[in-house]
């Protein structure tokens, strides 16, 4: 989050909207956090052994689904390279 608001500041939209998208993305294990904990519950797993390994691992799949769409984006984006024969 600083990170994007410093780039803001420099007036670099372009790479602010990509770490304000890596932020909402670390914003939002709180949701993950309380899913996963439904998860498992409903499978039987006692909190005390889940909620350790959950509270850490809670931001690792939207920070993966995020930087994923930063890298389709980024490819999209990308004019496709040239030949050497500039054909």
């Amino acid at each position: 989050t600083a990170r994007g608001w410093q780039l803001a500041m420099q007036r670099d939209f372009v790479e602010h909207r990509r770490w304000m998208i890596r932020s909402w993305a670390l914003t939002l294990a709180g949701v993950t956090l309380r899913i996963q904990l439904g998860i498992a519950f409903a499978l039987g797993i006692p909190f005390e052994t889940s909620y350790p390994v959950i509270a850490y691992l809670c931001w690792v799949p939207n920070l993966i689904v995020g930087e994923l769409c930063l890298m389709r984006e980024r490819r999209r984006s990308t004019p496709p390279a040239r030949s050497a024969s500039g054909g």
